[in-house]
């Protein structure tokens, strides 16, 4: 795909992201209306809002789109090189059976597809919609957006300590067992020379610690 093809795209993205900014402030628009009792704009809200229905409709199908005709050709080009190149022809044709060759061909670029083509988009589209709302609500209300995001934050980061700890206590515990295994495995191995030499005793206390 072409450089003007990917700048397109990121067009559409963009424009398709600022749709939830658009519902927001036409949310926003109505409690304005009812508050100041602007009911002289409630027909220029009503085709603000059916016109960008149909405006941010029509960029997502368009977005969709042109989203499928990218993952096919970048599907396609994948398939061609690899049916171009003699070395990896190769290894696709010498030691696999049918089976595996169309295992390829379907489902691994399946994979690739949705993890990696489709994915990148789903991001590019999350990062857009996140700033819009965030550029949206600094100028509607900056304190109020600053408080709401330390406290969107704070569970955040204190979520992230409380895993941190779990899983230093996990390890520390997978360890420990491990240690107690290896203790009671050497206890029942060597217990009849433990026997001979009296330190029976010593030993399955030191294994008890262990546990």
């Amino acid at each position: 795909m072409d450089k003007k093809a990917k700048v397109w795209i990121g067009v559409l993205l963009v424009i398709s992201g600022l749709e939830t900014v658009f519902n927001a402030a036409t949310y926003a628009m109505v409690f304005d209306i009812i508050e100041q009792q602007k009911l002289n704009l409630v027909v220029v809200y009503t085709v603000v809002v059916i016109l960008g229905y149909i405006l941010f409709s029509g960029i997502r199908h368009i977005k969709d789109r042109t989203i499928n005709h990218y993952v096919k050709e970048e599907k396609a080009s994948i398939q061609k090189k690899i049916l171009d190149n003699e070395e990896q022809k190769f290894k696709l044709f010498e030691h696999t059976g049918s089976s595996d060759k169309m295992s390829f061909f379907q489902n691994d670029l399946k994979l690739f597809e949705d993890n990696y083509l489709r994915k990148k988009f789903e991001i590019i589209s999350q990062v857009i919609v996140l700033l819009g709302v965030l550029a949206f609500s600094l100028y509607s209300n900056f304190l109020l957006t600053v408080i709401f995001s330390l406290f969107a934050a704070v569970p955040h980061f204190v979520s992230g300590f409380m895993n941190k700890k779990i899983q230093q206590s996990t390890e520390h515990w997978t360890q420990a067992t491990a240690k107690a295994n290896h203790s009671l495995i050497d206890l029942f191995k060597n217990f009849w020379t433990l026997m001979v030499y009296h330190a029976t005793n010593k030993e399955i206390k030191s294994v008890s610690e262990d546990i």
